[in-house]
């Protein structure tokens, strides 16, 4: 009975680690899937990180100039 009761712990935490092998090989999907399983609230997550970078991006705004610069060096390496 114990070692049936193992082999199922077993066959449940690898069921619960597998994504682990590959991480980067996931889609978003497959990410958010894993998220949820673990508890997370990914939508409710994902709108505070978006939240987030406006409020950083309001904060921190990119001079009209810079943005043109960038636009130059990019296309002179190009």
């Amino acid at each position: 009975m114990i070692m049936a009761e193992n082999n199922n712990a077993e066959k449940m935490f690898d069921t619960l680690t597998t994504w682990m092998d590959s991480p980067d090989a996931m889609n978003l999907t497959e990410v958010r899937q894993v998220r949820r399983a673990m508890g997370d609230d990914v939508e409710k997550s994902e709108r505070g990180f978006l939240a987030h970078l406006a409020k950083l991006k309001a904060d921190n705004p990119i001079p009209e100039a810079q943005r043109i610069e960038g636009l130059l060096v990019i296309a002179k390496r190009l």
